[in-house]
Order: structure tokens, then sequence, then C-alpha cells
């Protein structure tokens, strides 16, 4: 008989938790209260557990938007330099047009 209503008390404690005032948690007995605290622990910790799977794949997905802004880049600046080999008339105005805007 006790662990039925053991579990229906974890069952019904665990809807009501955040529904319970101060004078209903003073009417709870010490086993009601510490399963109220084991549920509540759980919670916790599988929270906490989400919260660091969360962490991990957002540093995955930063890392890797940062080797891909990295690849772009370098394909940017090579691009850059054979256009420049390949047209040093205009490399040479762009390059004063810079020069111009920096000062």
């Amino acid at each position: 008989m006790k662990k039925e209503q053991d579990s229906t008390i974890g069952k019904e404690s665990k809807k009501e938790m955040g529904k319970m005032t101060e004078r209903e948690l003073r009417k709870l007995r010490r086993t009601e209260l510490l399963e109220i605290l084991l549920e509540l622990r759980r919670e916790l910790d599988a929270a906490r557990q989400e919260n660091e799977s969360l962490r991990e794949q957002l540093n995955a997905a930063e890392q890797e938007r940062q080797e891909k802004t990295d690849a772009i880049l370098e394909l940017l600046h090579t691009m850059e330099a054979q256009l420049g080999r390949m047209c040093p008339a205009q490399a040479d105005a762009e390059a004063s047009m810079q020069d111009d805007e920096a000062k």
C-alpha cells in the first residue's frame, strides 16, 4: 500500500510542485518532500546534461563556421592575387585608390 501511495505522490507532486504554496509544502510528510527533492534533482541533472550537449553542438558549429570563413577568405586572396597578375594596370589603380581612401 505504501509503495502505491509513494508512486502516486511522485506523479502528483511532479504535476503540482510548481503550484504548491508554502503552507501546502509545510503539510507534506518528510518522504513526500524527499520525493519532490529527488524529482527536482533529476530534472536539474537532465537540464544540465542537455545544456552541456547544446554547448558542445554550438562550439562545433562555431568552429565549422570559422573554418569555412577562413577557407573563403583564403580563396578570395588567392583570386585577388591571380587577378592582379592578369591585369597589373587594374591592380595598380585599385591599390592607388585604397591608398587614397586610407589617407
